[in-house]
Parts: structure tokens; sequence; C-alpha cells
């Protein structure tokens, strides 16, 4: 790549950021990765976001059965912004702090949707939010065809650090906890996957203000024709 297409990548990783995620100083994939499986053409970011989505609620032992390509605790490294031919795509190097799961990868680099677009001057918001050097809980997916042979990560497999503990916005959503106790809680899940006795979390909610006297507080779905 010629000086001048360099720095084309570089003003254009700019405009990037205009647009919610924000490039680093180096916006080409120069280290030795995995992520020289991918086009050189790339922008790097210091962290992405997703967009605005409801998100089907889903228990613990279910999220294990379904994201079972490893878990663990993991500090997240390189984030890099490819346009492929299927579309946006971004990468994000994993380095693996303590492991949750006996298939727990040591340093995964996982595909997520949303990236730049074809000319990098816009970014479409990612299936996950994640920054550089922050530690986030993680239930990784199998790779596929689909995802470049790389693993993927999606929403609902992502525990951050709130402050006060760990959720993933749906699970320990009103009582975040600890990297150990959501360590333990996936360990026990994943032990008894697939079975009745498996020890499950469901989603939390915030409790619902007390009803003024006189009114009528409606708990549940409305039924159709009513």
């Amino acid at each position: 790549m010629s000086s001048s297409s360099t720095l084309l990548l570089a003003v254009l990783g700019v405009a990037a950021c205009s647009q919610g995620a924000e490039p680093s100083a180096n916006p080409a994939n120069t280290e030795p990765s995995q992520l020289d499986r991918i086009s050189r053409d790339s922008v790097e970011y210091s962290e992405i976001h997703a967009g605005e989505v409801s998100l089907r609620e889903i228990g613990l032992c279910e999220l294990v059965e379904g994201y079972d390509a490893g878990a663990g605790l993991y500090r997240v490294g390189k984030i890099v912004g490819v346009s492929e031919a299927s579309g946006p795509a971004t990468y994000v190097e994993l380095e693996l702090l303590e492991a949750w799961s006996a298939n727990a990868p040591g340093s995964p680099t996982v595909r997520v949707d949303g990236g730049p677009s074809a000319d990098f001057k816009a970014t479409t918001a990612s299936s996950i939010d994640a920054r550089k050097g922050e530690e986030i809980g993680a239930l990784l997916a199998a790779p596929t065809p689909v995802s470049n042979n790389f693993y993927r990560l999606f929403a609902h497999g992502v525990f951050h650090d709130v402050g006060a503990g760990f959720t993933n916005g749906q699970l320990f959503s009103q009582a975040p906890v600890s990297a150990a106790a959501l360590g333990a809680f996936i360990g026990a899940a994943i032990a008894k996957a697939g079975r009745e006795d498996c020890p499950d979390q469901r989603p939390e909610h915030p409790p619902m203000p007390d009803a003024p006297e006189g009114d009528i507080q409606i708990v549940g779905p409305e039924i159709e024709g009513q």
C-alpha cells in the first residue's frame, strides 16, 4: 500500500468516527495476528457501540446451550472494522483472563456485524458494545463460514462491568455480580446444560412502582380484543 493510500485510510477513519465509532491513531491493521486473514483496507476503533434494539429475553441455561464455544473473563484488545462483500463487519481480539469453561480459547478473535461503509465515510452500529482495554464476561459462539471462520459474539453473550458488577442487560441487571460470581453461575449452568435441573437465572426487571390508591395496576401482557 502506498503512503498516499495509507494517508487516505487515516482520513477516512476519522470520518467513520463522526458516525459513532472512534478510530485510534493507526487505522491500518499492521500487527501480526489472526486479523492478518482479513482485508488490509480496514480502520481501527477504540470502541464500538450497538444500536438500539429490543432483544428477546433469554435465561442463562438457554444462553449457555446456544453459545457453547467457550466462556470466560476476557480483556478487549484490537478492534478493527472492515467493509466486506457481505457488508460491514468488525473484528475484536480478546485475551483470556479467567476461564469459565474447559473450552475457553486463550486469544480468540471474534467477528461481529456492523462497521465501516465501503467508502469508509460512515459506520453502521455494531451488534455489541466493546471498548479497547475493558474486561468483559463473554460467551462465544462457534466459528462458521459466514463469520469467515472466526468466533462469533452477540449482545446476549457479553457481560459488561457497570460499576457494581457484571450484567448483560438482562441477567443480573438489577443486582450485578462480581466476575467470580458470574463465572460460578455460568460454570454451574454449563455443567448441567440441557438438563431439567440446570440452575437457571432469569432476566430481571426493575420493580414496578406502587399504584396510587384507587388506580388499577395491570401486570402482564395485554389480551387481544380487550
